[in-house]
């Protein structure tokens, strides 16, 4: 397993009584999903699969999110076949053989 933590940052005069209309925010973190899992499956195909959890902070005037990238390899297969080259969550994307 593989995991990274991200940061997004939404702000601006929307946000100064420290609430986010969820008709944005929703949207705006669901498109973000599809990326990661996209992306990943442009990486990775059908060797391992990706999940996107969310932590919230509100803090003065903006809303800060954390996300949590956590990356599972298709464990049957790895152990079958042996080492599997896999890009795995960390920001570097770099390749590792597991």
């Amino acid at each position: 397993m593989s995991q990274e933590n991200l940061q997004l940052r939404f702000d601006g005069p929307g946000l100064r009584d420290h609430a986010m209309d969820v008709t944005l925010l929703g949207p705006s973190l669901f498109a973000f999903g599809e990326l990661c899992i996209g992306a990943n499956q442009v990486l990775n195909g059908e060797k391992a699969t990706i999940r996107l959890l969310v932590k919230a902070d509100m803090v003065a005037n903006c809303v800060t999110i954390d996300l949590q990238v956590i990356q599972m390899l298709w464990e049957p297969t790895k152990s079958l076949v042996g080492n599997i080259d896999v890009a795995t969550a960390s920001s570097g994307g770099a390749r590792r053989k597991f």
